[in-house]
């Protein structure tokens, strides 16, 4: 793959940067499918700190280790870290983003209701999920964000905002680009605003 230029780094990581200011109590914290176990400490930090009294698992058999079910493999590691299983939902049938947010939503309803506000801990170059949270739980007004570098699969490097256009030889960084570019054209995601206080909604969006 090309190396970017500075300016198209810069323009490619703000399109598909998960991050916004601030961080603040919420109805629920939600980890989304990954193999990686760097989420785990993240959302029993909020849990335990008291930031969200339940955290969501999503996530079924890794597509590289079908034996691997990632919402069962993090249930683990949270219950290792201190976290009562009653805080806990998981949700372990999806194979998607899209079905992380589809499976979990019902689940999340039955127990806490229609939520206002969640914490999305997320790869920070995974934006695409905040946005189909967003869209696909219109109860949602706030939504904050923790999140972390992932390891490439390749390189064994950790993918930062300034180096993946060198460490992402898989890739993941412009795909997500891309499909966020045509998700935006397309209409089909919710307009949100990094307002200091998370994601919110814009007056205008679409519920």
């Amino acid at each position: 793959m090309a190396r970017a230029e500075p300016a198209d780094r810069a323009a490619v990581t703000a399109v598909v940067d998960a991050a916004a200011p601030g961080l603040g109590p919420a109805d629920f914290a939600i980890v989304f499918g990954t193999q990686f176990p760097d989420p785990v400490p993240l959302a029993a930090g909020i849990v335990l700190a008291g930031l969200a009294p339940a955290v969501v698992l999503t996530g079924g058999a890794n597509r590289h280790n079908p034996r691997h079910v990632e919402a069962d493999v993090h249930a683990g590691l949270l219950s290792a870290a201190g976290v009562p299983a009653a805080a806990v939902i998981v949700e372990r049938r999806s194979a998607s983003t899209f079905e992380n947010v589809l499976f979990a939503r019902p689940l999340i309803e039955e127990t806490l209701g229609e939520p206002s506000s969640a914490i999305a801990v997320v790869k920070w170059h995974h934006r695409r999920a905040v946005l189909i949270l967003a869209r696909q739980m219109p109860s949602l007004r706030r939504i904050f964000t923790v999140t972390y570098e992932p390891p490439d699969l390749i390189t064994g490097r950790r993918v930062t905002r300034e180096n993946w256009p060198q460490a992402d030889a898989e890739g993941r960084v412009r795909r997500e680009y891309a499909v966020i570019r045509r998700l935006m054209r397309d209409g089909t995601v919710d307009d949100l605003a990094a307002s200091g206080h998370g994601w919110t909604r814009l007056p205008a969006a679409r519920a």
